[in-house]
C-alpha cells in the first residue's frame, strides 16, 4: 500500500489529524525532524 505524508503546520492541527486517524483506525506513525529530514535525502538520492 502506498502511503501519506502529512505535515501540520501548527499543534491544533496536528491533534486533529492524530484523533481522526485513531478514529479512522489508520495506522499513523510520528516522524521527528531527523526521520523527516532522512526522506527527503533518501528521496533525492533516488532521483540521482
Amino acid at each position: 500500500m502506498s502511503s501519506i505524508v502529512v505535515s501540520p503546520k501548527v499543534q491544533k492541527e496536528f491533534q486533529i489529524l492524530s484523533k481522526l486517524f485513531k478514529k479512522l483506525g489508520v495506522d499513523a506513525k510520528v516522524l521527528s525532524d531527523k526521520d523527516m529530514e532522512d526522506v527527503g535525502l533518501s528521496i533525492l538520492m533516488k532521483d540521482v
